[in-house]
């Protein structure tokens, strides 16, 4: 588990390269508890985020985030 100040860092390189661009593809694991990838394709990155060290993806609709 990375420390603090790198996770940070790591967004801050992370959201300039990533806003305004769009998901051309995207994949996951098949499950009933989860909202399939798929449903991002076409949706732009508004700003990347975190909560200790899990990164939050914005999307351009509002409505929708994607956590790694």
């Amino acid at each position: 588990m990375p420390e603090l100040p790198e996770v940070e860092s790591i967004r801050r390189q992370l959201e300039p390269l990533l806003t305004g661009r769009y998901v051309s593809e995207a994949d996951s694991h098949p499950s009933g508890k989860f909202t399939p990838a798929r449903e991002i394709t076409g949706l732009g990155f508004e700003a990347v985020s975190r909560r200790g060290s899990s990164f939050f993806f914005i999307l351009i609709t509002g409505l929708k985030w994607l956590s790694i």
